[in-house]
């Protein structure tokens, strides 16, 4: 199965769970997902820069990541990220996952590269399998698995996604697609396709 992006870029099914560059992913993607999700692929870049000391938290930059992760979840105001937009430090949509990427070809930072892949697609999952999730397992025990997500997701409590894994099994999801991504050992980010799938984010 192959799909047609903005542009003619084409990706097949099999490329896009190999390829360890997130350029192609991104022009693959274009207008075919929300300017939330990849504001917060954006934000999980430069997380990753933080996280290798090649970019201090503390910096302008890391201020405007926080602002821009609010603003994304409806928690911040459209001027409030205009400000931070003012301060020199750009991080939305596309413009901001690409100067992520630009700083992630610098020759130091080659190794991040399928890194960054590999957080595009915690992010986006498999677009060309689209999730449909049951609306029973959130709402099965009173709500477990959706208070579990919640919490995962508002206190980057990512080490606690095979829980939610389990807790999704015992509600009586047998999607080995959803079950495998809750289990695996790969990163999670604010925006992952499973938890923004129980919370009923875009």
């Amino acid at each position: 199965m192959e799909g047609l992006g903005q542009g003619g870029h084409l990706m097949t099914e099999v490329e896009w769970r190999a390829c360890a560059e997130p350029q192609p992913m991104l022009e693959f993607l274009r207008g075919k997902v929300s300017d939330r999700k990849l504001r917060l692929f954006a934000c999980a870049c430069c997380h990753l820069l933080f996280r290798l000391g090649k970019i201090s938290r503390e910096s302008d930059l890391g201020v405007t990541v926080a602002m821009c992760e609010r603003y994304a979840d409806g928690l911040a105001s459209a001027e409030a990220l205009q400000a931070a937009r003012a301060s020199g430090w750009l991080v939305a949509a596309l413009d901001g996952a690409a100067a992520a990427l630009d700083s992630a070809r610098d020759q130091s930072l080659e190794q991040c590269r399928p890194q960054l892949a590999a957080l595009l697609r915690d992010v986006v999952g498999n677009p060309f399998q689209p999730l449909t999730l049951d609306p029973s397992w959130s709402a099965w025990d009173n709500g477990v698995v959706r208070n579990m997500a919640g919490v995962i997701y508002r206190d980057r409590a990512f080490d606690r996604m095979p829980l939610l894994g389990d807790a999704l099994e015992d509600a009586g999801c047998a999607d080995e697609r959803i079950l495998a991504h809750c289990r695996e050992a790969g990163e999670h980010v604010r925006g992952c396709w499973v938890l923004d799938a129980i919370l009923g984010k875009q």
